[in-house]
């Protein structure tokens, strides 16, 4: 036990034990958090500026994909009338068929169940 407490003494030989000591640590502690608590609050204004950026650059792509595909959509319509709207009522015709109607919606509540089928499948 010698030895322990020898290499202990020796570690602990600079400890400041003495009267006022946690107000030294707290003074030293605060001191420390002042320049990078400045310098955090810089970094994170700085990423909230690049991410205001990138979003705003992304609304603007959104924004332009919906005016083309509106503008495409309108194009279609004025010089396709007639057919896009006998190809609407087509469809329409079809989907109002209630057996066509249920194996529809059959086969889309299959298509969605089938990862949850697979996941009970012994591997």
């Amino acid at each position: 036990m010698n030895g322990f407490d020898t290499r202990m003494r020796r570690l602990f030989a600079g400890a400041d034990t003495s009267a006022g000591f946690e107000a030294r640590v707290q003074a030293r502690v605060a001191a420390l958090e002042v320049l990078p608590a400045a310098g955090r609050r810089a970094d994170a204004e700085r990423r909230r500026e690049l991410e205001r950026r990138r979003l705003q650059r992304e609304a603007w792509a959104n924004g332009a994909i919906v005016a083309g595909t509106g503008a495409a959509g309108v194009a279609l319509v004025l010089r396709h009338g007639a057919e896009v709207s006998q190809w609407i009522e087509g469809i329409a015709a079809v989907a109002s068929d209630p057996s066509l109607s249920l194996g529809f919606v059959l086969a889309v509540l299959a298509a969605g169940a089938w990862p949850l089928l697979r996941s009970f499948r012994p591997r």
